[in-house]
């Protein structure tokens, strides 16, 4: 006899995934929940193998060299990897998968703003001595190069997998082709990172605005990812 789940077992099914889900990941703050779910199981199903193996260093640095880390990539799919694909999917998967697209045209779109190549946005840091290097947003001065306190533009702490990788390649494709799935924004922020070191929403605003910024957001994604473009 064929068994056949009806609308209500389909729920509680799904229910039950998504409890095991969050008991997996741990509690996470969230503004639009069923956003940040389906983002969240979405990515589990999508992600892949993961593509690098790297250390964190104390100082908040990435260990690897980056091109070191871009040969991993490269072994691992069987194939060449550019250098800013490589960057732009290690982004990706650090500063948030879910919304990877978009934090991908952003950061094209930054780059080509400041006349900068890809991987010089990715891997800058306030601190010379972090420069060219992966590493977390920001490290306090205790802990940073020289003793010096490092800001980066973006996060690169997280080994990136096949997905980020995909998301990155085709973006750089699309970007290419004059596409921007962004809006035209140059930066993005988080509301509910919760990141070390992070301004206020507020703060952010009234700064960013001092170069012509305004804040969006896009449709299909958490009202909580907002992105900024010129005014």
């Amino acid at each position: 006899m064929a068994f056949r789940l009806e609308r209500k077992d389909w729920w509680i099914a799904g229910g039950a995934g998504l409890g095991l889900l969050l008991l997996w990941k741990g509690p996470t703050i969230v503004t639009d929940p069923i956003l940040a779910v389906g983002g969240a199981i979405k990515d589990e199903v999508t992600r892949g193998s993961q593509l690098t193996s790297s250390t964190l260093g104390d100082d908040g640095q990435i260990v690897e060299d980056p091109a070191d880390l871009r040969a991993q990539i490269a072994a691992v799919v069987g194939r060449d990897v550019t250098q800013d694909a490589a960057d732009l999917a290690r982004m990706i998967r650090s500063e948030g998968a879910a919304e990877g697209r978009a934090r991908a045209f952003v950061a094209l779109n930054d780059a080509a703003t400041h006349g900068w190549s890809l991987h010089f946005a990715l891997t800058y840091s306030t601190n010379p001595a972090a420069k060219g290097r992966y590493g977390e947003q920001y490290t306090p001065a205790s802990l940073a190069p020289g003793g010096v306190a490092s800001s980066r533009r973006y996060s690169t702490k997280q080994d990136p997998f096949e997905g980020d990788l995909t998301v990155a390649e085709q973006a750089i494709a699309d970007y290419a082709q004059g596409i921007d799935d962004s809006g035209g924004a140059v930066k993005f922020y988080d509301k509910d990172s919760g990141q070390a070191g992070a301004r206020s929403y507020d703060d952010v605003v009234a700064l960013w605005a001092k170069d012509g910024l305004e804040p969006f957001t896009l449709p299909g994604y958490p009202s909580t990812f907002v992105l900024f473009r010129q005014a």
